[in-house]
């Protein structure tokens, strides 16, 4: 629960400084906010493995333990929360 709080706080934060960009520039807030989302949504693939080909996947899934594969998609869905 401890780093779920944080991650709020850091999205929260990180909407305030796109909010208090958009009080004196709409454009650059616009445009902040899509390459923020963007990147957030890259990290959110990279890390649940969905940019990986077939054999990948399949080597990735005998070798790597359930607390790993929990740990990897918990990170993912970390950053995809953090993009909504």
């Amino acid at each position: 629960m401890k780093i779920f709080k944080s991650w709020i706080f850091n999205g929260c934060l990180l909407a305030l400084i796109i909010f208090s960009i958009s009080l004196f520039n709409h454009d650059l807030a616009f445009k902040a906010s899509g390459v923020i989302g963007g990147l957030l949504v890259i990290l959110a693939m990279v890390f649940s493995g969905a940019l990986n080909s077939g054999d990948r996947l399949r080597a990735n899934n005998v070798r790597e333990t359930k607390e790993e594969r929990i740990q990897r998609v918990d990170m993912s869905g970390v950053f995809f929360k953090l993009r909504w």
